[in-house]
């Protein structure tokens, strides 16, 4: 391509299964002068579709009845070419894009409607033959494999906790598909016996196995949070993209997604948060259930850092600990980590106040208790950090300067901010006031509190010969949406401004 060359690119696909019908995004990752989707439909056919994401309104619409078909078109000119942001959702949250499906048809030479979609109630009912015939025997294996686990289970959540960690350890997630078999999920026996499977298949092993316990299992569809779709509003195949087992315990509903290796039981991955459930029940009753969003004490950090000034030089130590979302990011990384990359991971974590970081050692232990909860210790030393000026000394206690980076350009960008968890934050740093000096200013106490957004605290306290600086965050929200990146620049700005404060100490007279 040369510049003032123009590309014409013109496909064709073929689709031989009514209920996967194709997707359009209006946007690329080149300016588009103009852009079209054209669907023509015999008249016995009644189409329906869903224009999703941003820009919706400059895309135009025509429908064009003819005698035996229908064509709609869908056009747009002069769209920018696509921007991507960090912190962002998926694109299809914003891209424009289009979703079109057949509502229902007339058969030819036939007086009789068929529907296909248009509510939930039709897309359990494409779904449900799926897994009809799944797991119709018990392998004799499995049963005793069951058997042997929940032996001396007291209650039905301590043998599904017990088969959930069993699938975990000896069952290896191997994510593939092909045509239908990406619906169809395979017999529990097989699965056991080839030690593999994708998610249908992990869940097929979850649903056979408490099932043979007496639990109440269920195969669920759901979409992770790479889609924007919910089921009341989008009742179609496109709006999930993963299953899972979900149990019911008294009035309990347990997901268990047997993918990942590192969830404790009854904790949902973070990538299927507030998503929607589609819970198949029987034949004819299904539910859709709302996974919950952990609370932010789940996913909590308690960060403590010791120093000691040596001239303009400091030395410390770091004691780190995770808990929640986090801990079990980084155990998963550990696993297939060599000593090397193991240090190089935990200097990622505890790295802290300028590059001169040098660490000098450092450990890490992964508690084997449900929490599952990561501890890190390291030591370092940081030369010529402190900064003089004659009598007075100069340094800033925040080592870690957590969230600056999150501030938005709202000319630039409309896209939501995502986290990937609610959290709590607790950093505290204690430095060792060397013989000969005393504190001569301490800043004063910053706080901000957001029950949608971040909130922290930063505080300072003096005691004997040792100065604190506490700081706590919570973050709140899972999404920060454009409506409210003013009040979130406001809380990053506040909090850069603590960043830049200094304790002064001064020699003694």
């Amino acid at each position: 391509l040369t510049k003032g060359v123009k590309t014409r690119i013109v496909y064709d696909i073929e689709h031989t299964d009514i209920h996967f019908m194709p997707g359009f995004y209006f946007q690329s990752n080149l300016p588009v002068e103009r852009t079209e989707f054209k669907v023509t439909v015999p008249n016995s056919v009644k189409l329906g579709w869903q224009l999703r994401g941003n820009l919706k309104e400059l895309i135009k619409e025509q429908v064009e009845v003819g005698r035996n078909s229908t064509t709609y078109t869908w056009s747009a000119a002069n769209l920018p070419r696509v921007q991507t942001f960090e912190n962002a959702p998926a694109t299809s949250y914003y891209l424009p894009h289009i979703l079109i499906y057949i509502k229902e048809y007339t058969a030819p030479r036939e007086n009789r409607t068929e529907r296909v979609f248009g509510n939930v109630d039709d897309l359990y009912r494409f779904y449900y033959p799926f897994i009809k015939d799944i797991n119709k025997t018990t392998d004799a294996n499995l049963k005793q494999q069951v058997a042997t686990l929940i032996a001396g289970a007291d209650t039905e959540k301590e043998k599904a906790q017990r088969i959930y960690q069993w699938v975990q350890k000896n069952l290896k997630y191997v994510a593939f598909e092909d045509g239908l078999g990406g619906f169809i999920p395979r017999d529990a026996s097989l699965v056991c016996n080839r030690k593999y499977g994708d998610c249908k298949d992990m869940a097929s092993v979850l649903v056979a196995m408490c099932g043979e316990a007496g639990i109440k299992a269920y195969y669920t569809w759901i979409g992770t949070r790479h889609k924007p779709y919910r089921y009341d509003e989008t009742p179609l195949p496109v709006a999930d993209n993963h299953m899972i087992c979900t149990i019911n315990i008294g009035d309990e509903w347990i997901f268990l997604d047997g993918t990942d290796a590192r969830i404790p039981f009854g904790f949902p991955p973070y990538s299927i948060q507030g998503k929607e459930a589609l819970v198949g029940l029987s034949k004819d009753k299904y539910k859709v259930i709302k996974v919950p969003e952990l609370k932010p004490s789940v996913t909590a950090v308690s960060d403590s850092t010791a120093l000691k000034l040596t001239g303009k030089s400091l030395q410390g130590s770091v004691h780190l600990n995770m808990r929640g979302y986090s801990a079990w990011s980084l155990e998963d990384m550990m696993l297939y980590y060599n000593e090397k990359e193991k240090e190089d991971a935990v200097k990622a974590v505890v790295a802290r106040g300028s590059n001169k970081y040098l660490q000098t050692s450092f450990d890490f232990k992964v508690s084997d208790g449900q929490d599952k909860g990561i501890t890190a210790h390291s030591t370092f030393t940081m030369d010529d950090y402190a900064k003089q000026a004659g009598k007075e000394w100069y340094i800033n206690m925040n080592l870690l300067r957590s969230f600056e980076d999150l501030w938005v350009d709202i000319k630039k960008r409309d896209v939501a901010l995502e986290n990937n968890y609610k959290s709590q934050i607790r950093q505290v740093v204690e430095l060792e006031i060397p013989k000969g000096f005393h504190v001569q200013y301490l800043p004063e106490t910053a706080e901000t509190k957001s029950d949608k957004m971040l909130s922290y605290k930063i505080s300072y306290e003096q005691k004997g010969n040792k100065v604190k600086l506490i700081k706590e965050y919570e973050v709140n929200t899972l999404y920060v949406a454009p409506e409210d990146f003013n009040a979130h620049n406001k809380i990053i700005e506040d909090l850069k401004k603590q960043y830049k404060e200094s304790i002064v100490l001064v020699a003694d007279q």
